[in-house]
């Protein structure tokens, strides 16, 4: 799928809109599960399966062009015949030729087909109804993707479970059994963007073992829970800055609560860990954990890769029955494909039940990208954690439709 009538052209296209060879890969894979069912789960083989044919057939190799989207905000370009099915190189071609200079956008600023997608100059961040609703992708300064959705336990999302572990555990991106299949268990309710503020999602997230394990005793694979999220972009005006708010009402007794609030998986060359001094605005390197196991911190956490490249978190507030908070960082772990290849961190909130039915539980988190220094100090600037020791509160707000206070 070569867009213009020369290779150094198209290169120059690759590298400046699409991005790098791994941004191609990883944006493509995590968005095209058939790609990896069908083996493509390298570098060169996802650019050259998009060059090829998936360009064509209008799949999204780069969050700030989505040809379907294109096509559907702009009548004009579907009355011109630029938006044939099979044909939507078509479309991008038109985008990078003329569309840019018109001040076009490549995608639907408030979302469609499944996908929602809000950016600043430095940061897109995508959600996707493949990933029940999931953050599927960060990606940094056009080049640098930071999120890996192999299968829908990755990406940026929230999970919970009682003592039972995976058994009874609501887990946003979808259950085992989905896989690298082509949809997620887990349902949208509803979803809204606020181009350039924020994406907020409400979901009934899957169980993560479902039906044919025997702990789950035969009950289904959605579970009855009503999760509500919001994700913001420049938070306190800080352009590395992302908040993350996740709200919901037990509707199951629980004798404890594990909650992840929320946990990101990242793409293995993230692989160097610090610990953050907030207080100082300082920052020191600590030992990756070995392959697949954890360690924790009482202090917050932030990966980089080798061009500095960093991201990193830190609790403002959880809303929960009294429990203890930690921070959680992995070693390496996956299978051996490259696209399967992971490091992870977790924010993890832990309360001794019985959690009733008709408790509200919240929690916010800021997430930082950037430089180390970046990162670091856009977690120093916003006030410490807490936590309220509370155990029922009113009915919660939906934040698909209404905005959580920050202090909440």
């Amino acid at each position: 799928c070569f867009f213009f009538n020369d290779t150094a052209t198209t290169e120059i296209y690759t590298r400046s809109i699409v991005g790098s060879v791994r941004c191609v890969q990883e944006t493509d894979l995590n968005h095209n599960k058939d790609l990896l069912r069908l083996g493509y789960g390298d570098e060169n083989a996802a650019r050259n399966h998009w060059v090829s044919s998936g360009c064509q057939e209008g799949r999204q190799a780069h969050p700030k062009f989505h040809a379907k989207q294109y096509c559907q905000l702009y009548p004009d370009l579907r009355n011109s015949g630029l938006c044939k099915p099979g044909q939507y190189r078509l479309a991008l071609n038109h985008y990078l030729e003329h569309g840019i200079q018109e001040g076009r956008s490549g995608y639907i600023p408030t979302g469609g087909f499944g996908m929602w997608v809000m950016a600043n100059d430095i940061l897109t961040i995508t959600a996707s109804e493949l990933h029940g609703g999931s953050i599927s992708s960060i990606l940094f300064k056009d080049r640098v993707e930071l999120v890996n959705s192999w299968d829908r336990g990755r990406q940026l999302q929230f999970a919970f479970t009682d003592s039972t572990g995976e058994c009874n555990n609501p887990t946003e991106g979808g259950s085992a059994a989905d896989g690298i299949g082509d949809r997620s268990t887990s349902v949208i309710k509803g979803a809204r963007v606020v181009p350039g503020q924020h994406i907020a999602t409400t979901s009934q997230p899957a169980y993560w073992k479902g039906p044919e394990d025997p702990c789950t005793k035969g009950r289904g694979r959605l579970s009855p829970f009503i999760v509500s999220k919001q994700v913001s972009l420049n938070y306190l005006g800080n352009k590395n800055l992302i908040a993350f708010e996740i709200q919901f009402t037990m509707v199951l007794d629980y004798d404890i609560i594990s909650f992840e609030c929320p946990t990101l998986y990242m793409p293995a060359t993230f692989d160097k860990v610090y610990a953050i001094d907030v207080k100082n605005r300082q920052y020191h390197q600590i030992p990756l954990p070995p392959d697949d196991k954890e360690e924790n911190s009482n202090v917050p956490i932030m990966y980089s890769n080798d061009q500095g490249i960093s991201v990193g978190f830190k609790l403002k507030s959880v809303y929960a029955p009294p429990g203890t908070f930690r921070y959680a960082y992995f070693g390496k772990m996956g299978g051996p494909k490259p696209a399967d290849r992971t490091t992870k961190w977790s924010a993890w909130y832990w309360a001794q039940g019985p959690i009733r039915t008709g408790t509200v539980l919240r929690s916010f988190m800021y997430i930082a990208v950037g430089s180390r220094e970046e990162v670091v100090n856009a977690l120093s600037t916003p006030q410490q954690y807490y936590i309220c020791l509370l155990y029922t509160s009113p009915s919660p707000r939906d934040l698909s439709t209404s905005r959580m206070p920050s202090s909440a």
